[in-house]
């Protein structure tokens, strides 16, 4: 007969592989453009800030970063 503590780690293990498994098959994220909305009128002080941001995000993820200006939104 198997002592409790491994039955525990044998347990452990089995709880463990399959979230392994979905981290090993993530795709490469994100697959499309990213939309930033800036929520006020072109040339606004929150599309310059909006720009600001996506233009570092696209240095650091290197990922396309798209704003949008949505007045009202």
């Amino acid at each position: 007969m198997k002592s409790p503590t491994v039955r525990i780690a044998i347990a452990g293990a089995r709880a463990i592989l399959p979230v392994k498994r979905a981290f090993a098959q993530v795709a490469d994220y994100p697959s499309r453009n990213v939309t930033v909305i800036a929520p006020s009128a072109p040339g606004g002080l929150f599309r310059l800030f909006a720009q600001l941001i996506a233009t570092e995000l696209e240095h650091r993820l290197r990922r396309t970063f798209v704003v949008e200006n949505k007045p009202g939104t």
